[in-house]
């Protein structure tokens, strides 16, 4: 078992904004992430989850950070133009490195990001902001290239336009073979069930008790910007 401590990044994107999965945008993205994961070890992995409501299976598995290879799965790129409009996007995840080589070494990334749709069992988007993206970067390399990082989740900031985000400080305890201890990944333990999708996200969806993060700093949009907010939360020695 090995554990690490990350700086992390939940942003919460509107509803009806620029979907992340479509080409143009995710290339957009593409731009702008991958500076920041030319510093981490190892190669690099991505792999969606979605569904084709009619015609072959379309399902993707890890594949290789590369631009080519972003082509195979985002929606009205050259290779899925004809049938990306039967496409569901659930969600994906970018392992720095590779999922398997974190496995392998029983070793968290040194970044990893997820991008998630929430949609209820119709299909039915969840509230004002259902699209949300995760960015976790290990301390040590924060420490390191923390400009960069900065600078990386401004650049997202200004392509994504959210709604609200939140910067945490997490623990990510990794054993092999153990899903269920990737908190992260999952972000299992951070919310509370049942709270309003419905409203812009705000720091009362947090479930405190026992939690193994903090929460250091908030941004909501107030008069079309971010406002950030430091210490929106007591310690909560997520060191522990």
């Amino acid at each position: 078992m090995k554990r690490r401590y990350y700086k992390v990044w939940i942003i919460f994107i509107p509803t009806d904004g620029e979907h992340l999965w479509e080409w143009q945008n995710w290339m957009q993205l593409y731009e702008i992430i991958d500076p920041l994961l030319t510093k981490t070890r190892g190669n690099k992995s991505i792999q969606a989850f979605q569904t084709r409501q009619t015609g072959p299976k379309f399902f993707i598995r890890p594949m290789a950070w590369t631009k080519k290879n972003m082509e195979k799965w985002t929606h009205h790129s050259p290779l899925t133009e004809e049938f990306s409009d039967d496409l569901s996007f659930s969600f994906l995840e970018l392992w720095c490195p590779s999922e398997q080589k974190c496995e392998n070494e029983a070793q968290p990334p040194d970044v990893f990001a997820r991008l998630d749709q929430d949609t209820d069992i119709t299909g039915t988007a969840h509230g004002i902001a259902n699209q949300r993206l995760v960015i976790a970067v290990a301390k040590e390399l924060y420490a390191s290239e923390g400009t960069t990082v900065e600078d990386t989740i401004a650049e997202i900031f200004k392509l994504a336009k959210p709604l609200a985000c939140f910067e945490l400080n997490s623990r990510w305890v990794f054993k092999k073979r153990d899903i269920f201890s990737k908190e992260i990944r999952w972000l299992r333990d951070f919310f509370k069930k049942g709270w309003d999708f419905n409203t812009i996200p705000s720091i009362e969806m947090f479930d405190f008790q026992d939690a193994h993060y903090e929460i250091v700093a908030s941004y909501k949009l107030v008069n079309g910007a971010l406002e950030k907010t430091f210490n929106c939360a007591p310690n909560l020695h997520s060191n522990n």
